[in-house]
């Protein structure tokens, strides 16, 4: 008799035996139950307790009928989980291992992404003040992710970060920096404008007391900068028509890039296309990127 036969032989009789077992009752849910776990799991955000009322929502206690995908499942709906294994070891033991998300920044106000850009879900938001915050679409919320930690390391540059994202269906980023300015970057040649403002940053900074309120760096060879003149000379009366010319700098920054009259033309048709064009209240005035030691490399940037 060939070893071939032999073996098929032996796991037919093993079968049998099984069979007769469980027929006979030797195997049943009250023989060999599962009473011990080996847990593996950081607990930081999720504790002991919690894995526990999990695994013990399965009623099952048999090594023989448990069903380790149905644990996992109730596993992976623990607040903060984000990869869990479940094993069976002979002859009553589960092995689990619980990984958990690690916050990376707050999504959209009501969730958050870990430090892949995978969005999850938690029950409060509370203690998580400190972490930057995102708004985006959420099938592009990996692609945004990626680009952040990019554009982040550009603006560090300037001694500043990212506390505020927000990016639009189109594509178009806006920034709001840790030291309050805001940057409207567009949608196109992102890492290159933020470039540009990184390195003519020391002397943007020294035209003024105060920091720039708005900077908006969709434009070729230049970017347009405001300042709020309310807050470094709160004692000075603002004629009415300034105020309100300077608030529409502010807010309604899309509109300078119509013919403004009394304000600035375009600067991508006039002769600002090769100034840095820096606007307090209805004055305007012009710098050269030469005199900030820039050199432009960019010549058809848009959007």
């Amino acid at each position: 008799m060939s070893k071939t036969v032999k073996l098929s032989l032996l796991l037919f009789s093993l079968t049998l035996m099984l069979m007769a077992a469980l027929m006979s009752g030797v195997i049943k849910s009250d023989h060999w139950s599962v009473n011990n776990i080996e847990l593996e799991a950081e607990f930081n955000r999720v504790n002991s307790e919690q894995i526990r009322v999990a695994v013990a929502a399965y009623s099952e206690r048999s090594f023989f009928k448990i069903k380790v995908a149905e644990i996992r499942k109730n596993l992976a709906k623990i607040p903060w989980v984000q990869q869990v294994s479940v094993n069976k070891k002979w002859p009553n033991t589960l092995i689990i291992s619980v990984q958990e998300h690690d916050a990376a920044a707050v999504w959209n106000d009501r969730q958050l992404l870990n430090e892949k850009g995978e969005i999850f879900e938690v029950s409060r938001l509370d203690n998580l003040s400190a972490l930057p915050k995102i708004y985006g679409k959420d099938s592009h919320s990996v692609k945004i992710w990626d680009k952040y930690l990019r554009y982040s390391k550009i603006v560090k540059n300037t001694g500043n970060t990212i506390q505020t994202t927000h990016v639009t269906e189109r594509g178009g980023w806006t920034l709001l920096l840790s030291n309050g300015s805001q940057v409207f970057l567009g949608s196109k040649h992102i890492d290159s404008r933020l470039v540009r403002l990184a390195d003519t940053w020391l002397k943007l900074i020294n035209l003024k007391e105060q920091l720039p309120q708005t900077i908006d760096l969709r434009y070729t060879n230049g970017y347009v900068v405001t300042w709020d003149e309310r807050i470094h000379n709160k004692s000075k009366k603002i004629e009415s028509e300034s105020h309100y010319q300077n608030a529409m700098i502010a807010h309604e920054f899309d509109a300078l890039r119509k013919p403004r009259k009394g304000l600035i033309a375009n600067p991508m048709t006039s002769a600002c296309s090769d100034f840095l064009c820096t606007l307090e209240a209805s004055v305007i005035k012009q710098f050269s990127l030469s005199e900030f030691g820039y050199k432009q490399s960019m010549k058809n940037a848009n959007g």
